[in-house]
């Protein structure tokens, strides 16, 4: 005879093992360190500084302000646009990496122009215009909106971000459709 098992016993089966893996990872990880931990006070004291030294390494402070200034632009702009967009994070993303495109492309939309081909050589691994032009029409549309966001915006300069916050405020609150034919 045979009984009728109801749907979710093997989902509840599958999040109590997935918990249960978890755990043992967690209580691993946590052996680890305190491995770590012992091997590393064992270490001779000159040595111990020596690691620590090369581990912990203060960054210069305009690194650490051009963090700051990607971090807490990109998280004011993504607000304004999830704000904009009724919290619908497709939309916002979307409208995002258009504009942010179309910023750094000297607002054309149709074709590359030395300004955005300039920013895109900021990241290293790219030589020739060609290279660039790969990335940015095959590659880099495979990525996530997110992703693509990310990748643009830190590119660019600290005063290029906070002309691009101030491009979105002005047209965000004053006249929409704001770039151009894109909305």
């Amino acid at each position: 005879m045979i009984t009728d098992v109801p749907e979710n016993t093997f989902k509840k089966d599958k999040d109590a093992k997935k918990v249960k893996d978890a755990k043992k990872d967690k209580d691993e990880k946590k052996v680890k360190d305190e491995k770590f931990v012992t091997l590393f006070q064992n270490l001779p004291a000159e040595l111990q500084h020596k690691i620590y030294q090369m581990h912990f390494k203060l960054q210069p402070k305009f690194l650490l302000d051009d963090l700051k200034n990607y971090i807490e632009l990109k998280e004011d702009l993504l607000t304004t646009y999830r704000q904009f967009y009724l919290e619908d994070d497709y939309s916002a993303f979307y409208w995002f990496r258009k504009d942010l495109f179309y910023y750094c492309n000297s607002y054309t939309k149709h074709e590359i122009t030395p300004q955005i081909i300039a920013i895109l050589k900021r990241q290293r691994k790219f030589d020739a215009t060609q290279d660039i032009e790969m990335f940015f029409f095959r590659k880099l549309q495979l990525h996530a909106f997110e992703t693509q966001i990310s990748l643009l915006f830190a590119l660019l300069l600290p005063d290029e971000r906070t002309e691009f916050n101030e491009y979105v405020r002005k047209t965000f609150f004053s006249n929409f459709p704001f770039s151009g034919e894109f909305h």
